[in-house]
């Protein structure tokens, strides 16, 4: 019996030193990955961050915010108002999923009453107010419907609407 709790104590010593060489050689791996994400966390960086292929680095993962990703938007909470003479009040919902985005273009597509669009009308972020961070906003537009147009819908983008 005392032969083979010495070779269990060697077993445990050895499997221990072996996860501990793993250990070292995956910090000493993933380094830059994790000092980054260490301070991150200590200034209180909490932005979008994915990861991306930089090709010019052979093997290397670069960590860095994705800027103005429109799948990080969502528009939510349609309503409009009652028509009046300057035109039909319309809000929206304006929810963004990513913290490195701006406040978006804004194309609200006019439908007919056979449900095909008609026309679109754009909004860049200079024609709405907004507040000076972007997360969740309550977006307010007026709209002038034309004779033909039934319903509305509304679209957040980025760049050049085609």
């Amino acid at each position: 019996m005392l032969a083979t709790e010495s070779s269990l104590v060697k077993r445990a010593i050895n499997m221990l030193v072996l996860c501990a060489v793993f250990m070292a050689l995956g910090i000493y791996v993933f380094r830059t990955e994790i000092a980054d994400t260490a301070l991150d966390s200590f200034a209180g960086n909490d932005a979008a961050i994915k990861r991306k292929w930089l090709p010019g680095t052979h093997g290397k993962l670069v960590l860095r915010p994705e800027r103005n990703d429109a799948t990080f938007l969502r528009v939510g909470a349609l309503r409009s108002g009652s028509p009046s003479s300057i035109g039909i009040p319309v809000s929206f919902d304006l929810i963004n999923l990513g913290d490195a985005n701006d406040f978006p273009n804004i194309a609200v597509v006019m439908v007919g009453a056979d449900g095909r669009p008609i026309r679109q009308v754009l909004f860049s972020p200079a024609d709405y107010t907004h507040d000076s961070q972007f997360g969740h906003e309550r977006i307010e537009l007026l709209l002038q419907p034309r004779a033909s147009e039934r319903s509305f819908t509304v679209q957040a983008f980025y760049g050049e609407r085609p």
